[in-house]
């Protein structure tokens, strides 16, 4: 699959490497914030069938929605070589299109999730203080830091809207 990638032959990499589940990671990778891509430790991908598909993710507790609006994985793992691919890029739109109503949704869940939690959030920090700053809301109240997430989510979704539409 490098070989392809980096030779420029596309059209012989996505014979083997499933071009929709790149895409479909990118996307969860993004709007989440998450630059866990950059450590290959927390990037996963298996073969079925002979294809090499992108996943599961996993590994959101390093920077995860920390504000940011920049493609954070653009050059990650295989992503700096796809990006250069026509059809790559369009299939990240049609991808974005077809699910970013569906990431909209989020928020409320994050709400929602926010209040079954908040009992257990306490005793969360009883149990395991924050030793260390990684996301930069370690020191805020619970509800600040669930507003900061939203805020953050709200915000990279509407970028995304606007630099996806220019690929």
């Amino acid at each position: 699959v490098e070989d392809k990638l980096y030779a420029g032959n596309y059209s012989e990499a996505y014979k083997t490497l499933d071009l929709t589940s790149m895409v479909d990671y990118l996307l969860i990778q993004e709007v989440m914030m998450n630059g866990e891509l950059w450590h290959p430790k927390s990037s996963y991908m298996y073969i079925n069938d002979g294809m090499l598909y992108a996943g599961p993710i996993w590994d959101f507790d390093w920077e995860t929605y920390v504000p940011m609006n920049w493609f954070r994985i653009k050059e990650a793992l295989y992503y700096g070589r796809l990006f250069q691919d026509p059809k790559f890029k369009a299939t990240v739109k049609e991808r974005w299109a077809k699910f970013s109503d569906d990431f909209r949704t989020l928020p409320d869940f994050i709400r929602s999730e926010a209040e079954a939690i908040r009992a257990s959030e306490k005793m969360n920090h009883e149990m395991w203080p924050i030793a260390q700053v990684v996301n930069q809301d370690e020191g805020l109240s619970f509800d600040d830091a669930v507003a900061r997430m939203i805020s953050a989510y709200e915000s990279k979704l509407n970028w995304m809207d606007r630099e996806i539409s220019k690929l």
